[in-house]
Order: C-alpha cells, then structure tokens, then sequence
C-alpha cells in the first residue's frame, strides 16, 4: 500500500518480494485471526493483529491475484467457523457471515474507485504482470531433471525451480520425494488427532496454516533452499 500511494519512496525489499510478503502472510494469517478473536491474553495487541490482517488483505485484493484470494478466502472460513459457530449457531452464524461479506465487498469497491479516481492503475498492473512472472509453475522441468537424473535428483540446491513441491521432487529425486510428502501428511495427521485435547483451537490453526502452505503457497517458494528450511516452519506449528 505505501508502494501504490507514494511509488517514489517505496521500500525496494517489499516491492521486489511480493510473492515472499504473500507467503508469510498467509501462514501466518491463521495466527493473527485467532489472536485477534480469542478471549483472554493475546500475543499481539488486537489492533496490531487487526491492522495486519486489514493491510494484508487489501494488498491482496489490489492486485487481483485469484491464488492468493483463494487461500486467504479459506482461511477467514476455517477460523470463522471455528469460534464463531460453536458459540452462536449456525443461523447467527450465517447472517454474520452474510454481513461481513457484504462490508468486505463494499469496502472493496470503494478501495478500487479510489484507485481509479487516484490513476494508480497502471501500477497494479505493473505489480501484478511481475508477480504473475514469478509464479509461474516449473513441473515439466522439475520432471525432465528427475528424468535425467534416472530418479535419483540432481542434489539439493542445484536447481533454478521455483516451488517447494518441483524443486524437492527435481533435487531430491523420487526417494527424497516420498520422504518429505509423508513427513508433512504425518505432521497434518498428528495435528487433526490432537484436535480434542484442551488446547484444540490452537492445534486447528496449526492444522490450517500448514494446510494453506501444503497445498497453496508452498508452489511458489522461491528460496533454493527455501524447500527444506519449511520442514522448521512444519515442527513449529506442531509444538505450537
């Protein structure tokens, strides 16, 4: 948002690491809803969260990127779900639903025609045909590296594959592969078991926000070694 507002003294790190600045905030996203709704102490003050949650989500919103939305759309549903229907029912439940979803659209439409009124639009496009060109997916390459590797990878970190899924599947070959998805699937499956316990709430959140990176932001990690570094990120959200 400063970038789209004052583009002459925009911070150059956030504006080049877009696809980053998504990423982390929607793993994170799961956390900031639940410290934001939650009774009691929380870890950040319920402004700071808020405000985190509101600028996260406008960016999004400003550069159209359906991926993303997806994701943080699924998100905002499991949490919601979470604390709100066990507490009013599923009618109150879905007429508060039906309210924030028309505020959300709302306050989008006003976003967008202040944009228009503003001409900052040919800096979203500008920021969106970047991000697009980084997001591009590489599993014909990461398959012709195992082909050519017979299986076995080409050796960790010897790849320009983004995404954590092709670039472990080209690196570490099929072996390596199978390992690190049963990894994951079996931290997936020991937060969904602990789900009763007294501390379930957080052990769902964790259960979501490795879910969003399993299955959607974990496509375009673009670190060479950003692959293997989320296997911390995995056993942090199991601890938690």
């Amino acid at each position: 948002l400063f970038h789209l507002f004052a583009p002459t003294s925009a911070l150059p790190m956030l504006v080049n690491e877009l696809a980053s600045l998504f990423l982390y905030f929607t793993l994170g996203l799961p956390y900031l809803l639940w410290d934001f709704l939650k009774d009691g102490r929380r870890l950040l003050p319920r402004w700071l969260s808020g405000a985190t949650v509101l600028m996260g989500g406008v960016t999004t919103l400003l550069l159209n990127y359906r991926f993303y939305s997806a994701a943080i759309a699924l998100t905002v549903v499991a949490i919601f779900s979470l604390f709100v229907f066990k507490r009013i029912g599923l009618l109150r439940a879905f007429l508060l639903g039906g309210f924030i979803a028309g505020w959300g659209f709302s306050f989008a439409l006003m976003l967008r025609l202040a944009v228009e009124q503003l001409g900052l639009r040919h800096i979203l496009d500008q920021e969106r045909l970047a991000l697009t060109e980084r997001m591009r997916g590489n599993f014909m390459a990461a398959f012709d590296a195992l082909f050519q590797s017979y299986g076995m990878g080409t050796g960790l970190g010897l790849t320009s594959l983004r995404g954590v899924w092709t670039r472990v599947l080209a690196e570490a070959g099929v072996v390596g592969f199978a390992l690190y998805l049963a990894f994951f699937l079996n931290m997936l499956y020991d937060l969904y078991r602990v789900r009763r316990s007294a501390r379930v709430v957080v052990s769902n959140v964790s259960f979501i926000s490795l879910a969003v990176f399993l299955f959607f932001v974990s496509l375009y990690v673009e670190n060479p070694y950003g692959a293997y570094v989320w296997v911390w990120y995995a056993l942090w959200g199991l601890f938690a």
